[in-house]
């Protein structure tokens, strides 16, 4: 969403020694692979139809070495989207760790590329 990523950009701005070194990409402009060393998504990617996630995972999170995904149901039960069992699949070396306060029954958090 173009809001969230304009608040991020004017929080991150804040520290210089992130200055050009941070690309901000919304799902409204996905034309080309991103590439990149972290993807964070916080709920996002979860509440979206399976035909999105498709979309970012073929053009985002498959190309980045390391990442997070704050996981919930909603869209899994909503929108046909992915499990957490498919997305451990369909993410290499992907792992479940808790939700720390856990915010609501079943969420998760979905990482790889981490040691």
């Amino acid at each position: 969403m173009p809001e969230v990523i304009g608040l991020s950009e004017r929080f991150l701005s804040n520290f210089a020694c992130l200055n050009g070194k941070i690309k901000f990409v919304d799902g409204l402009h996905l034309y080309t692979d991103i590439h990149s060393d972290l993807v964070i998504s916080n709920y996002a990617f979860s509440e979206l139809q399976r035909e999105v996630q498709d979309m970012y995972l073929e053009k985002v999170i498959l190309k980045s070495k390391r990442g997070l995904i704050t996981w919930n149901n909603l869209g899994q039960n909503s929108f046909n989207a992915y499990s957490v069992s498919e997305l451990l699949e369909i993410i290499p070396n992907s792992k479940i760790i808790n939700e720390n306060p856990l915010t609501y029954e079943d969420n998760c958090v979905i990482i790889w590329g981490c040691k």
